[in-house]
């Protein structure tokens, strides 16, 4: 799971790095740590998890994460170093009855031994995508989309007015490809607050427990 944001006005030129101090990761100091609770349904039975991203080390260019996550027992731990992003180009995103003039940010990096890619798209003067898409290796892709600009969500004991996107995404190691809903706020260090999966093999539903920021 990933996903970042940042902001910039839209009429910066085509390939103009952002302001990495609106960016849902650059805009914080390292140390700064999100933890998850995972629920994960398969097979009949209902397991509990954790999932955890910490900032741990920024860069003029790129920032870099460490991942780790306990199921069952078992621990796992990866790292992921993502460019902050480059503007791409200008699109309208239309959420509801409204359009979104929007500036689509692309950036690149490294999850493990998997390459990454993403797009964003941002509207002006907000942090939030209301689109994303992403791509991780050979075998892991995604793309979601807003469907609506507000809605209420209480996670990790505290409210949030986010913003709801949908989609699906495609990943071997979650059995296929499952259809989604992320919910996104940008005082959330990476953005998202809460994450439900679905597909064939398996439910899987990833919400904020606790936020350590570092200002």
């Amino acid at each position: 799971m990933r996903i970042l944001a940042c902001a910039l006005a839209l009429a910066l030129p085509a390939g103009q790095d952002f302001d990495k101090t609106k960016h849902q990761w650059g805009k914080w100091k390292v140390d700064t740590r999100i933890k998850f609770k995972m629920t994960i349904e398969v097979g009949g039975q209902s397991i509990e998890g954790e999932y955890r991203s910490a900032l741990t080390e920024l860069k003029d260019k790129e920032y870099t994460l460490r991942h780790a996550s306990s199921v069952m027992g078992a621990e796992q731990e990866e790292f992921e170093t993502e460019t902050y992003g480059e503007k791409k180009g200008e699109e309208k995103i239309k959420v509801g009855d409204q359009e979104h003039e929007c500036v689509v940010w692309a950036s690149s990096g490294k999850r493990g031994e998997k390459e990454l890619s993403s797009r964003l798209w941002i509207p002006a003067g907000k942090e939030t995508p209301l689109k994303m898409t992403w791509k991780a290796g050979d075998d892991e892709s995604g793309e979601f989309t807003a469907t609506k600009m507000s809605e209420n969500l209480s996670a990790g004991g505290k409210d949030y007015d986010c913003v709801l996107l949908e989609g699906e995404m495609t990943s071997p190691e979650l059995g296929g490809t499952l259809k989604g809903k992320m919910w996104m706020h940008p005082s959330v260090p990476g953005g998202v607050v809460r994450l439900d999966l679905s597909g064939d093999q398996a439910k899987i539903a990833v919400e904020l427990a606790d936020v350590d920021a570092k200002k």
